[in-house]
């Protein structure tokens, strides 16, 4: 394995490769939030064993690559990853996904980039959550009385329950946060039309069984895969199982 980085549209960018990297013949992987390209080491390992070609990048904003001067939507990461398969020269990569960041695809998709072949799609979350009234209510209302500083726990209790865990993580990232699960993208799913793996397991509290079984619907040319007693990070847990099904998918 190796670690590199340039200058892509003037924002360091590190990236890593298997030592037998071919560009025509490459699985892609992009992280999750608040991760980065390290979080599929363990699946690296194994396809290092199988002698099989792959590359991976720290998304702008995270982890090794630099932070741009402006919050980014999630056009502008589908911009950034297009050119970034560009300047690598990948022909036709499988691009493999973990959770919140395959909203880019969708997008790559929509515009009619046909520089992809294949997806799989670990944990995917596409759809736009729905707005849970009360507790919007609750945080707009509370947020100024508990401002107050000898009462700030229990708003940190509340901010527990109201925001999801990307959000609370998100740090200085949150506008972009913000900027990307407010884009309903539900719409342009219907522009996938390659072969698509979804993986997830079986009581993943990150995303309804409804949106899974929607996108398959409306992804005419996916299957699902469901795994038991697992969590939302398969690829780390179940990285022979993730492997097996990628082998047997590409």
């Amino acid at each position: 394995m190796q670690t590199k980085q340039f200058l892509l549209n003037w924002i360091l960018t590190s990236y890593l490769t298997s030592d037998n990297f071919n560009p025509e013949k490459s699985l892609f992987f992009l992280h999750g939030w608040w991760q980065d390209k390290s979080s599929f080491n363990k699946i690296y390992k194994l396809l290092d064993e199988k002698n099989i070609s792959y590359i991976a990048l720290d998304f702008p904003w995270f982890w090794a690559s630099d932070f741009p001067k402006v919050d980014w939507k999630i056009s502008d990461y589908a911009e950034f990853t297009k050119d970034f398969i560009n300047r690598i020269w990948l022909i036709k990569p499988t691009l493999v996904w973990h959770s919140f960041w395959w909203r880019i695809c969708i997008i790559l998709w929509s515009s009619n980039y046909e520089n992809l072949d294949k997806l799989v799609l670990i944990w995917a979350a596409g759809i736009k959550p729905k707005i849970n009234i009360l507790k919007y209510a609750i945080a707009k209302t509370w947020k100024l009385f508990f401002s107050i500083p000898w009462l700030q726990w229990i708003w940190d209790k509340i901010k527990s329950k109201v925001w999801s865990r990307d959000y609370l993580s998100s740090w200085k990232l949150k506008q972009i946060f913000l900027n990307t699960i407010n884009e309903n993208l539900t719409p342009y799913l219907q522009y996938i039309n390659c072969k698509t793996l979804l993986l997830r397991w079986l009581n993943d509290t990150e995303t309804p069984v409804a949106d899974w079984i929607l996108m398959h619907n409306i992804i005419k040319t996916s299957r699902i895969k469901i795994f038991e007693n697992w969590t939302h990070f398969l690829h780390d847990e179940l990285p022979e199982e993730i492997v097996e099904e990628i082998e047997k998918f590409i």
